[in-house]
């Protein structure tokens, strides 16, 4: 087929479309325009949605199948715009049904009036097969007396519908406008929808339903709205900043922002969750001008319903939105809950520093040497031998007879008579036990003082000498990764169980999930977690899991953040929010190690607990008594 006999290049993206794929097909190749050619792009499917284009393929040459790994709709659908020949462009979806004519009669209308554009009107097709018209596809009693006309001479209403495939596009047109498909999960067809109305110098119309928009069924678009309500934000930005590159005026783009604001009000309808649904105010609220907002919108209903209504209930404001009440905690004013289960008593570097240097009267005099009980006794007793200027040596070194050194002059034998033996704390007793056990041999040799820093009140037995009595629950600066409290800990993963990804790995495609498979582990505790709480995207859970399973993690709980990409998670600003409320939701939770300090303060002051940052290892929220 010689090129420029190809009128209309019908370009379908494919996946995992099922039952629905066959009819879809059969009513390309059923159009009364013949010439026509079929770009299948098959992207990923893995439900035999490949092995039946081949089939079709194999019996009509008219259609040609390209294959990607998954990359999306927009993807698919801009490599099916590089490989058409036709002098016209249609958009189909792998489950929706078009009338015969539709090809036919769309391409005669848009060469008798040389435009850049045809639309025609659309059904709903529901799961009973039944047509309802779609009024806002085309609304006919709205369009300008003549054709072909452009944006300036229509209405508003032309930016109320930005879907592809009800349109016709001449291909010179959409290559010369460099009109391209967003790279979003969902909405990927609005900046090329409404780019290509804006752009278009001609646009012409066939007033008839020749396309049928399947609706209710799984996987469609109109059966997932609100699971990836943030694309519109994103959408709208990228769209709007398009405009203003390409130099449109005020109010071409006064008028998309009247479109964007009842798309955004449907969005909003349809996204569950609190925290979702708040972000997304936010984006939105900030994303449109003020002034625009109060000038030119606040007498029409939607958008009355968008303004922001605050009343104050106790310690929470509440904003209405599309006629629904949100009562969220103010930041400036939140107050956080406190419960004998959240009152970790922690104990940090410096703190562990300042209670040394104040007690050091109650050593006794003339330490020779100061001996540390592995692990922990071990920083405080170099602490100490630093401040007293003595030696200082592990309990495996001084039983087996080592001699340490201070700096560069060996201790001469005999010279060691006073032994202080450290450990950072005592709570039952029996670490102390063992450690007297172990040094009862030498008890005659030297004259051995244990010395505890922190002690428990009912300790017993309690050293020679304890600098501080702090109750349990109780976590330290240098232990809190390799204790028990794990099993009532909420821990993150990346930047705390392994180390972040670089900026080059974290693009969420292959060379993320590369990392995935393969990161670097930084810290694997000892103990149970309770829960990890990542906002890492669900997608990942089989190679979060494969990943964790390697490393020998164990937990009892795994959750992830559910949204559909990296730029929503980005747009949606969510991580702190997400791992605040499920921690908030976990009671038996009593600890959160957060790996980003920003994000560590934003969770405490959310849930209200206690967090450590693992970057800083610093405590936010903490409401147990620290002196």
């Amino acid at each position: 087929m010689a090129e420029k006999s190809i009128p209309v290049s019908v370009i379908m993206p494919v996946y995992n479309a099922g039952v629905y794929l066959k009819p879809a097909l059969e009513s390309l190749l059923e159009q009364t325009l013949k010439e026509i050619e079929i770009i299948a792009v098959d992207d990923g499917s893995t439900d035999g949605s490949g092995q039946l284009l081949a089939e079709y393929a194999a019996r009509d040459k008219r259609l040609k199948v390209i294959s990607l790994k998954r990359s999306g709709a927009a993807a698919a659908r801009n490599r099916g715009i590089e490989a058409a020949r036709g002098k016209w462009l249609w958009f189909a979806d792998a489950d929706d049904i078009a009338a015969p004519g539709l090809a036919e009669k769309m391409y005669r209308r848009g060469e008798e009036t040389d435009s850049d554009m045809v639309i025609c009107q659309a059904n709903f097709l529901d799961v009973d097969g039944k047509k309802t018209l779609m009024k806002n596809t085309l609304a006919v009693n709205r369009l300008p007396p003549a054709e072909p006309f452009s944006l300036p001479d229509a209405g508003t209403f032309l930016f109320t519908n930005s879907a592809v495939w009800n349109k016709l596009y001449r291909r010179d047109f959409v290559i010369g406008k460099d009109i391209r498909f967003q790279n979003l999960s969902s909405c990927n067809d609005v900046a090329f929808g409404v780019l290509a109305l804006a752009e278009a110098a001609r646009i012409c119309t066939v007033r008839e339903a020749l396309y049928n928009y399947r609706i209710g069924i799984s996987g469609n678009i109109s059966a997932s709205r609100g699971r990836c309500a943030a694309n519109i934000v994103m959408a709208a930005r990228y769209v709007r900043d398009e405009l203003e590159r390409r130099h449109f005026r005020q109010r071409i783009i006064d008028r998309f922002y009247a479109r964007i604001v009842h798309s955004f009000a449907y969005e909003y309808k349809q996204t569950a969750g609190r925290w979702q649904k708040h972000k997304l105010l936010k984006l939105f609220k900030a994303f449109l001008p003020k002034a625009l907002f109060k000038r030119q919108f606040k007498d029409e209903a939607p958008i009355k319903d968008l303004l922001f209504k605050k009343t104050k209930l106790g310690n929470k404001r509440v904003v209405r939105l599309a006629g629904i009440k949100i009562a969220y905690h103010k930041k400036e004013k939140a107050v956080p809950v406190r419960s004998a289960k959240s009152d970790l008593h922690f104990r940090g570097f410096n703190q562990l520093a300042f209670c040394i240097r104040s007690n050091l009267r109650k050593l006794p005099e003339n330490v020779d040497l100061v001996v540390g009980v592995p692990r922990s006794g071990i920083i405080p007793a170099y602490m100490i031998a630093l401040f007293l200027n003595k030696p200082a040596c592990s309990l495996n070194e001084f039983v087996n007879g080592c001699r340490p050194a201070n700096g560069n002059r060996p201790l001469k034998e005999g010279t060691v008579r006073q032994v202080l033996v450290v450990d950072d704390s005592v709570y039952s007793g029996s670490a102390l036990k063992k450690t007297r056990e172990i040094l009862a041999p030498l008890a005659g040799k030297y004259e051995l003082t244990y010395l505890c820093i922190y002690s428990h009140p009912k300790a017993d037995p309690k050293p020679d000498i304890f600098f501080e009595t702090v109750p349990t629950p109780r976590l330290f600066q240098w232990n809190y990764l390799n204790h028990a409290v794990a099993g009532r800990a909420c821990f993150d993963i990346d930047g705390v169980l392994c180390f972040d990804p670089s900026e080059e790995q974290n693009d969420d495609g292959p060379k993320y999930v590369d990392f995935l498979l393969h990161a670097r582990p930084l810290y694997i505790p000892g103990y149970k977690i309770a829960a990890l709480v990542t906002s890492r995207l669900e997608k990942y859970r089989p190679q979060t899991e494969q990943w964790l399973r390697e490393n020998g993690v164990q937990y009892d709980k795994l959750y992830m953040l559910n949204v559909a990409s990296k730029e929503e998670r980005i747009c949606l600003g969510c991580h702190a929010d997400f791992k605040a409320e499920t921690y908030k939701r976990l009671d038996d939770c009593i600890l959160f190690v957060e790996s980003n300090s920003r994000q560590a303060r934003q969770i405490a002051e959310k849930s209200g607990k206690p967090v450590i940052c693992a970057e800083t290892d610093e405590m936010f929220g903490n409401f147990g008594e620290v002196s």
